[in-house]
């Protein structure tokens, strides 16, 4: 019966660093500070290129569907009861 037992200090550690990973895993990093002066990364702004790219062509691919193409693509399934 493991699930009575109290977890170990090693256990108890490895969880906190992986929830602290976790919490952080989501950002992306745009800057390093280095001696007070903030140097922003060389990726940055192609990323930024990327993400605005992906978002117009998805908001080309749902700005062109008709109510009768999305009632198809859904089978005819709505939110209504």
């Amino acid at each position: 019966m493991n699930s009575n037992r109290r977890p170990t200090k090693k256990q108890l550690r490895e969880e906190k660093r992986s929830q602290r990973q976790g919490l952080y895993a989501k950002f992306v990093r745009g800057a390093t500070l280095a001696n007070g002066k903030e140097e922003e990364d060389e990726d940055k702004e192609a990323s930024e290129d990327e993400e605005e790219e992906e978002r117009e062509a998805r908001s080309k691919v749902l700005s062109r569907l008709t109510d009768e193409q999305l009632m198809e693509a859904c089978q005819g399934m709505t939110a209504h009861k």
